[in-house]
């Protein structure tokens, strides 16, 4: 009966890495890092820091290091969407200095590398360098800021 229980509560605890394959954000063409407080993005694409940051994100979500989340709080946190070639959201992930949130699960950056992201992109928002929230629904069909 006691290996019975811990069978079936098994799937249970690894299903917020299994729900996430790597592979849905190979067509991404561009990234968009949204600030939730000024409503402005920082584009990213085909240079080094577009690949250094997807495979980032990948890595941080594929690890075990994550526990449940309650929704109440994504409002405050930036977004990062990844966009096909035709302009289509492939996936939006919530993100804070620390943590990558998805399915209900926050992924913690254990290396501290999400946070040098989150300076760079408040750099570049202070230095004029985002679009505001207009020019991303014309860069993302159908988007809405959303709270997931």
């Amino acid at each position: 009966m006691k290996k019975l229980m811990l069978i079936s509560l098994f799937p249970f605890c690894s299903m917020a890495n299994d729900a996430f394959d790597s592979s849905k954000l190979a067509g991404t063409e561009r990234m968009f890092w949204v600030n939730s407080k000024t409503e402005k993005a920082v584009v990213y694409g085909e240079f080094e820091n577009f690949h250094n940051l997807k495979a980032l994100i990948s890595s941080i979500i594929s690890t075990d290091n994550s526990q449940p989340y309650t929704k109440e709080q994504y409002c405050s946190f930036d977004s990062l969407v990844f966009v096909d070639s035709n302009k289509s959201e492939i996936i939006q992930f919530k993100i804070d200095g620390e943590h990558v949130f998805y399915n209900g699960y926050a992924f913690a950056d254990s290396n501290s590398k999400l946070s040098d992201f989150v300076k760079i992109n408040q750099h570049r928002i202070s230095q004029g360098e985002a679009l505001h929230s207009k020019a991303i629904k014309l860069n993302i069909k159908n988007y809405a800021a959303k709270c997931l």
